[in-house]
């Protein structure tokens, strides 16, 4: 079980192979398919936490208020 990361543990910014591990894919999915990586430098890309988050509620269907996209939400209508 220590071996385990814990989702506070996740760095913000991440290199490709642990942004995959992150959201459960693999490298090539991420670079192909995933959000735009952050470039630091000339050589370094890194994801960015936040924006992995995004993109896979977006994939789950899942809007920013939590509530997905089918189902109506209560306080729209006060």
């Amino acid at each position: 079980m220590a071996d385990r990361l814990i989702v506070r543990d996740w760095p913000r910014a991440m290199p490709v192979d642990l942004a995959a591990k992150y959201c459960g894919v693999g490298a090539n999915t991420l670079t192909q398919h995933g959000p735009k990586p952050v470039q630091i430098g000339q050589k370094r890309k890194v994801w960015l936490r936040d924006q992995l988050d995004k993109w896979l509620d977006t994939l789950a269907g899942i809007t920013p208020s939590g509530a997905t996209d089918d189902e109506p939400n209560p306080w729209d209508n006060m």
